[in-house]
């Protein structure tokens, strides 16, 4: 965007269509979004090798390994839910999107994953329980015929 204003004419000045221009770069745009930022980080790791960082078979070895990319938003971890979209919230609400989800931020909170299982499997086996009770107490109701001369069966 800042390049516009020196880019456009030069566009023009070698004939081609802005239209067009502006579709390929927009296309170029979504290509980048897609793919993993190797020319980048080729540069930061050419720029470390130069400043001594790291020594050139370190470079070699970075260079030559596998771009592993994670989707830290999709975890499937299926427990402290709440916890996660209110911290979620919270850092948007500070942070904005763009820096949430585009910046590569690290987040630590203070969860005790190991006691939040702990406490989402035991709410998860008393309802099990509460709903087990409940469907023995509607059959046996139902078993039950109601004694008309009751007052509150005579004003169900």
């Amino acid at each position: 965007m800042l390049t516009t204003s020196i880019v456009i004419p030069m566009v023009e000045k070698a004939g081609f269509d802005l239209v067009w221009f502006g579709i390929f770069i927009v296309l170029l745009a979504e290509i980048a979004e897609l793919t993993p930022p190797l020319g980048f980080s080729i540069f930061v790791l050419q720029t470390m090798a130069d400043s001594g960082a790291i020594d050139r078979a370190e470079y070699e070895r970075a260079r030559k390994a596998p771009v592993r990319l994670t989707n830290a938003v999709a975890a499937k971890e299926t427990f402290g839910l709440y916890f996660k979209e209110q911290v979620r919230q919270e850092l948007v609400d500070r942070f904005g999107w763009q820096r949430v989800y585009q910046s590569g931020l690290r987040v630590f909170s203070t969860i005790d994953t190991a006691a939040q299982e702990h406490a989402e499997a035991a709410v998860h086996a008393t309802l099990t329980a509460l709903t087990a009770r409940r469907h023995a107490v509607a059959s046996s109701s139902k078993r039950r015929s109601p004694d008309p001369d009751e007052p509150l069966q005579a004003a169900l």
